[in-house]
């Protein structure tokens, strides 16, 4: 018997003895051998706090309402398998300062009320931190060097604030539950979109993408899929995207874009193919097409001081009917065109200036 088996069973020995039910401040590896042994010995409501080095496990939270604590210099290699899992009958777990690595799937969450800060997620087969639970919270977290998403989340609620995401092979972050936020995160290097919100299955409801900064993405920086609704992406800084720096879907709908700065979009600074679209005092810089595309579905939509400069094609395109545009502005690019299929009077001007030159 090997001496991570030999410690478990004495630490199971122990608790059949004593009650458990108690909660205990547990430290690896001076009390327990393993992380999972700890979280055993912990019991509900307890504490495992464990001491710089790496530890070569499966991390499983064992009960309830446990804090899992690391120093900053403790590394789970997982060996091919997966980092830590919080099962979906433990809730209230709280995951801190703890590196995995070399793993299938960095975190799996699957209970609610999970909060994970300030841990790191490195060289991932799958997705770096998947989420499925409800209000679950991830703060100050990395990943980075995973083959598809950063971060995969469908729970309702979710919270991602100042993480970092790079080097990914999918999405920085692909949210498919409603009322997730994603805050101050920055998305550099990803194979996909920085950031896609809903699919063809998910309708993504009331998310929230703000202040984050997302650059050098293989596809949009930002992708409101069809049948996500409701969505407010504000004061965004998007940069040196292959394709649209924001591009809202057909069958999507009632969006907010409100002071997204934008620079170097591969396609369009802003493409809307969605009705009932606010799209206001956003700055579009140097894109590689039109300012902002609106298509054939971008129907009753409000325009409102939007600045577009230095794009290569026209500054504002417009191919919906009902919209109304205010005080747009646009230099160095075509200017303001509509669709030749689109009357004058299906949509409403006022004081929008396009202009060439100085």
């Amino acid at each position: 018997m090997n001496r991570s088996t030999s410690s478990f069973l004495a630490l199971s020995l122990a608790l059949s003895f004593s009650g458990a039910a108690d909660a205990a401040n547990i430290l690896v590896p001076q009390h327990a051998a393993t992380i999972n042994a700890g979280l055993a010995w912990a019991g509900p409501g307890g504490t495992v706090t464990v001491d710089e080095g790496t530890y070569h496990e499966n991390v499983v939270m064992a009960f309830d309402n446990q804090t899992l604590r690391g120093d900053g210099n403790v590394k789970v290699d997982a060996g091919g398998g997966v980092g830590l899992i919080v099962p979906v009958a433990v809730t209230g777990s709280v995951i801190e300062d703890i590196q995995f690595r070399d793993c299938s799937l960095g975190i799996l969450i699957a209970g609610d009320d999970t909060e994970v800060s300030d841990c790191k997620v490195k060289n991932a087969t799958s997705h770096g931190i998947m989420s499925v639970a409800a209000s679950v919270r991830i703060e100050d977290t990395s990943v980075k060097d995973v083959a598809l998403n950063g971060f995969w989340l469908s729970g309702d609620g979710t919270v991602v604030y100042k993480c970092q995401v790079a080097r990914t092979g999918e999405a920085g972050v692909l949210a498919l539950g409603d009322f997730i936020s994603i805050l101050g995160t920055t998305i550099r290097e990803t194979g996909h979109q920085g950031i896609q919100i809903g699919d063809d299955a998910n309708a993504a409801v009331g998310c929230l993408v703000q202040l984050c900064d997302i650059s050098l993405t293989g596809w949009d920086g930002i992708e409101l899929r069809r049948m996500a609704s409701g969505c407010t992406i504000n004061e965004n800084d998007i940069y040196d995207t292959v394709d649209d720096a924001i591009d809202v879907r057909w069958l999507s709908e009632g969006h907010s874009l409100t002071k997204n700065v934008i620079h170097d979009a591969g396609d369009c600074g802003i493409e809307v193919d969605a009705a009932n679209a606010t799209i206001s005092r956003n700055k579009i810089y140097n894109s590689w097409n039109d300012g902002i595309w609106l298509q054939g579905d971008a129907d009753n939509g409000m325009y409102f001081k939007n600045k577009v400069m230095f794009s290569w094609d026209d500054g504002l395109y417009v191919s919906g009917t009902g919209n109304t545009f205010t005080k747009n502005k646009g230099k160095f690019s075509l200017g303001l065109d509509r669709n030749s299929f689109v009357p004058m009077a299906a949509n409403i001007y006022v004081d929008n200036v396009f202009f060439t030159s100085n």
